[in-house]
């Protein structure tokens, strides 16, 4: 079965956790590896970690790139992989010892053109991992529990990501498939789906386990972003648009992504108060004309439930009532502001 295996790890600032990935790595009990590091302009001493440990392992290849971000990363990892196949590894995570080997069995065995195995996600000293049924999907033929088990994979966001996966490197290059480097969010998804295209037949194991570090998570929560529904929207659109052309889009898969938009629709809407938020009061007004009266957003709002959402949200979206909508918004606003201040004043 021995194959090689080129593990592409991006870095960027990362000294903390770097040894930690890499020796998950090279201490794996499958050793046909091309391990490839590349350092995406860190700043820290992640550089010289990652020299360090090159010396220590002859498997290892270390690049040392201007700081271009994570997607050209990946992309120029592709470009230099000379295994068969190729996986993915963020450098603040790291991988069971069979890691390699068990993904690789899944492909073989299986005569599948992609194989995933589980996530679990690290909060702490928490460890959170879903466990779903072993399944395969016949992309070619599916049949009523292929539609179920591509809902799930989807459900448990087990085929949004670049990791936890096998991917066959001659599909990629043949398709010309690459991450797109003018977004910096789902990316990932984007990647993924362009490459299901071509594909007959992935399967899904529980194990192995792939462990991801939240430690190190980046606060996106926090920033505003202009294009945080326009850039929902293709995500969606591309999730939507494949199950379409594979027979997979069935009731409970349209639910699934109703959902989806609804919840990017609230996000964008309600981000536009945050305080970088550069945009005119006739800006914003016409951004909630735009987001409300969406056709996605309104038959989003139709056809699903939202009891997780405000009520006074879900009336005012689903009726469309986008002037009511900017008044409230903004009279909280001016409330929010008046307390602030008045605090501001007591602390003095």
């Amino acid at each position: 079965m021995s194959a090689l295996i080129s593990v592409i790890i991006p870095v960027y600032n990362n000294e903390k956790y770097i040894e930690r990935c890499i020796s998950s790595i090279c201490t794996n009990t499958y050793e046909e590896l091309d391990i490839i590091i590349i350092n995406d302009g860190s700043t820290d001493g992640s550089k010289n970690m990652c020299d360090k440990m090159a010396t220590s392992d002859s498997r290892i290849r270390v690049f040392h790139r201007e700081n271009s971000g994570v997607s050209y990363s990946r992309n120029f990892g592709m470009s230099v992989a000379l295994g068969e196949y190729i996986t993915f590894i963020d450098s603040d995570d790291y991988v069971d010892r069979d890691y390699f080997y068990e993904l690789l069995t899944i492909i073989k065995n299986g005569n599948s053109d992609l194989s995933l195995g589980s996530i679990a996600h690290i909060y702490g000293e928490t460890i959170d991992r879903k466990e779903l049924d072993d399944c395969s999907i016949n992309l070619d033929q599916p049949d009523d529990i292929a539609c179920k088990n591509f809902l799930e994979l989807n459900k448990a966001f087990f085929l949004y990501g670049p990791v936890n996966k096998l991917y066959k490197k001659q599909i990629i290059q043949e398709n010309h498939i690459a991450f797109p480097e003018d977004t910096s969010y789902g990316e990932d998804l984007l990647f993924n789906f362009e490459y299901l295209k071509y594909c007959k037949k992935i399967e899904f194991r529980n194990l192995p386990v792939y462990y991801y570090d939240h430690s190190n998570d980046s606060s996106l929560s926090h920033r505003y972003r202009g294009d945080l529904f326009e850039n929902g929207l293709r995500l969606n659109k591309t999730i939507i648009d494949f199950s379409k052309s594979h027979q997979l889009y069935t009731k409970a898969l349209e639910s699934y992504c109703a959902h989806r938009i609804y919840d990017d629709a609230y996000n964008a809407l309600f981000t536009l108060w945050k305080e970088q938020c550069p945009l005119t009061v006739k800006e914003k007004y016409a951004k909630i004309q735009f987001i409300m009266k969406h056709p996605y957003v309104q038959r989003a709002a139709q056809i699903g439930e939202y009891p997780d959402y405000p009520h006074y949200y879900n009336k005012m979206l689903k009726g469309g009532h986008v002037l009511l909508f900017f008044t409230m918004r903004y009279v909280l606003h001016y409330l929010s502001f008046i307390n602030k201040k008045r605090e501001e004043i007591q602390k003095k």
